[in-house]
């Protein structure tokens, strides 16, 4: 599909997840580091840089964090300049699962009448698990990532086409195209919860 087309999630129930994640911590030498916080940087002049005959430095940090808010990238052109020491292994709790057990507890709440909003630790992980999951999009979510929060708090549309587009404009409340985590709570605690009293 062209540049900008909608990405669709493929039918049917989603693959086997696997919580196993392993992690390289490596000691690493960087030397002198050529430093960039452009959005585009050029790799082939990054790389030359490091590699021409008469090197300027020796590795490159690439400052996402300043300009994305993610991570600072290093990259080191040599294998003798890392030294791998630890296997990290580790199981991943994934954004869903997480985001579905504080979500239930909030409609328990709401259905037994004790429901005022979110907690202060709840709202700080749900907000910090939303930014992560909704970061291409600076704090909103489309309709596609709509339907895979909806799947697994167990509200899906019975249409995923034309009752879709129904809930979406439902709960897009600011009617700006996408939803921010205070709308997708508002109108979601509203309906599982109360709804069920």
């Amino acid at each position: 599909e062209g540049v900008g087309a909608e990405m669709k999630p493929p039918p049917g129930p989603p693959p086997e997840l696997y919580r196993d994640s392993v992690m390289l911590l490596c000691r690493s030498l960087l030397g002198k580091v050529k430093y960039t916080d452009e959005q585009r940087p050029d790799p082939d002049r990054l790389q030359r840089s490091c590699l021409s005959e008469a090197p300027e430095f020796d590795s490159v940090l690439g400052d996402r964090r300043k300009i994305n808010g993610t991570f600072r990238e290093f990259v080191v052109y040599h294998d003798d300049q890392v030294y791998p020491e630890f296997i990290v292994v580790y199981q991943r709790e994934f954004f869903h699962e997480r985001f579905q057990r504080i979500f239930f507890e909030m409609v328990d709440r709401c259905r037994r009448h004790q429901f005022h909003g979110p907690t202060a630790d709840e709202e700080k992980v749900l907000k910090s698990l939303w930014e992560h999951y909704s970061m291409p999009h600076k704090g909103k979510i489309d309709k596609w990532q709509l339907l895979d929060l909806l799947k697994a708090i167990d509200q899906p549309p019975q249409n995923e086409t034309d009752d879709l587009d129904a809930t979406f404009q439902e709960i897009n409340t600011s009617r700006s195209g996408r939803i921010d985590w205070k709308e997708f709570l508002t109108e979601v605690i509203d309906r599982v919860g109360f709804n069920a009293k």
